[in-house]
């Protein structure tokens, strides 16, 4: 992409620098390279700058040495030209550089207002400037498109509300480089398309982004470069427009999308679906007769041993709070819940995991894991609670279990015994969804088993639940991606306004309809 330019000088026309020009940033974690080469490139204000890569490719520490959150071991920060050095997060925010995560960092008990002006309040000679502070974040809140009531706690809006509270706390900072990392991995997909026109808006008023996510579909509806890092290094930076799926997919694994793991199954009409209809003999695993709960009514359902069942519905439907229900997280208020044909009594995840049942929750940061503990202590979790009480762990027994999973998982963790917080987003997940792979069950519950993961690590996680499915093991998967359910299940139960509207198998459905049907559209 052409550079900007600036002014004629002497007859010669100036270029100007790049926006921000990351180069030759390299990171070690002991002996391990993290990054070796990392460059990235932003040309222009208002530029929509893609960073893409698999687990372990590099581009989460790139980020984090960005933000100020890392320090680098070598390379350069510019900025226009300029060089700089972020000692912390602070002194990245201070040179126009701002980081949203995808996990919503908001205070649930502040006001959207407090939010958005976190640290930034407008003062007075008697305090604080409450008048002023909520007119400049109503402000900002407007010029996102985000209409809400300003007093009212971040913790009674919608996740996608939140999402933009955080967004528009970052423009409070004037940032002129918004760091967004998998900004919609916790929105529903009506809620998705509100996003896209934030970044638009952004764009649109010289805010340049830095855009990570794992929906590619997204990546080129919105990008309008992509840089792609492959094992810690630079790979290449072109226009979104110089790529396909099936070319980005390959500069970022090396393997197109019909060798990924697990690529048959990758449209729904494939042989995957067929080979999993076949379920072994036996009575179902588990049966739900009329259970209902706050939005829930009359659910009834069935899921055999071999079966991957998918749970479908908007955010209201239901479906979020089904499978919380089932592992005693939430109470149901009605109905019957029945494990290998006796009846499972109210109780707590402990009970359930008695009764064979595990679960993977949909929020990776606070629920699935344990930041300060290790990769192999994270690994274990389930094995704690069956130990008995004065039993001493058996170190041995969980790094065997832990190298058993990571060469089943492909889990990258350069230091097993480190804390399970520096890992990137994919290794986490295949952490969550993998401790509970050498417990005895009979039924895996997880909601969005690949939110926030890249195209890689959603292969190899639908692969290894294929491959359990396959042993006799039930699974019921809650997620709000069409395609997702299409590519992994062999049976797809829709919930709207918390009824069932639809129960078929997945080879009955074409995304279109199973979209009209999540929509209301009967």
């Amino acid at each position: 992409m052409d550079r900007l330019i600036d002014e004629q000088r002497g007859g010669a026309m100036e270029i100007a620098p790049p926006l921000l020009e990351m180069s030759s940033i390299t990171k070690r974690y002991g002996g391990t390279h993290a990054v070796r080469s990392g460059r990235l490139v932003i040309e222009r204000p208002g530029e929509v700058h893609a960073l893409m890569g698999t687990n372990g490719s590099g581009k989460s520490t790139m980020l984090k040495i960005l933000s100020g959150e890392v320090q680098p071991d070598g390379g350069t920060i510019r900025i226009e030209g300029r060089e700089v050095v972020f000692g912390s997060p602070a002194g990245a925010v201070q040179s126009g550089v701002a980081l949203v995560s995808q996990e919503t960092a908001v205070v649930p008990q502040l006001s959207v207002a407090e939010n958005i002006m976190l640290g930034r309040l407008h003062r007075g000679p008697l305090g604080v400037d409450w008048p002023g502070s909520v007119r400049r974040a109503t402000e900002i809140a407007e010029s996102l498109g985000l209409e809400v009531d300003m007093h009212a706690p971040v913790g009674s809006l919608r996740a996608d509300q939140r999402q933009v509270v955080e967004i528009a706390r970052a423009i409070a900072t004037e940032a002129r480089i918004l760091i967004l990392d998998e900004p919609t991995s916790s929105l529903a997909d009506d809620r998705v398309r509100d996003l896209y026109e934030v970044v638009r808006k952004l764009s649109a008023g010289g805010v340049s982004i830095i855009f990570v996510s794992h929906r590619l579909d997204e990546v080129f509806e919105l990008s309008d470069a992509i840089t792609v890092m492959r094992d810690g290094a630079f790979i290449e930076r072109r226009s979104a427009a110089e790529y396909t799926v099936d070319s980005l997919v390959r500069t970022m694994t090396g393997m197109g999308t019909d060798e990924l793991p697990g690529a048959a199954a990758t449209e729904p009409s494939a042989n995957a679906t067929a080979k999993h209809s076949a379920a072994p003999d036996g009575p179902p695993i588990l049966e739900l007769s009329r259970l209902s709960g706050e939005v829930l009514k009359d659910v009834d359902l069935s899921v055999a041993p071999g079966e991957i069942v998918g749970v479908a519905g908007l955010g209201g439907s239901g479906r979020e709070e089904l499978l919380p229900m089932l592992y005693g997280l939430q109470r149901r208020r009605a109905g019957e819940i029945r494990m290998r044909g006796k009846e499972l009594p109210e109780g707590g995840p402990r009970s359930r995991i008695s009764s064979g049942m595990g679960y993977v929750p949909p929020d990776r940061a606070n629920q699935g894991i344990v930041p300060a503990l290790s990769c192999v202590a994270n690994l274990s979790l389930p094995h704690a609670g069956a130990r008995p009480l004065l039993a001493s762990i058996d170190h041995r027994a969980e790094t065997e279990r832990f190298e058993r999973r990571r060469q089943h998982f492909g889990i990258r963790a350069h230091n097993p015994a480190g804390a399970v917080s520096g890992l990137s987003g994919g290794n986490q997940q295949k952490i969550v969804v993998g401790k509970w792979l050498d417990l005895d069950l009979d039924l895996l519950l997880l909601e969005e088993p690949t939110r926030g993961v890249d195209v890689g690590a959603r292969a190899d996680i639908h692969q290894r639940l294929r491959e359990v499915a396959d042993s006799g093991l039930g699974i019921v998967v809650s997620s709000s991606e069409v395609d997702e359910l299409m590519t992994v299940c062999t049976k797809i139960l829709v919930l709207f306004r918390g009824r069932v509207v639809a129960e078929r198998p997945t080879e009955d459905f074409d995304e279109h309809t199973l979209t009209a049907l999540i929509g209301g559209h009967l």
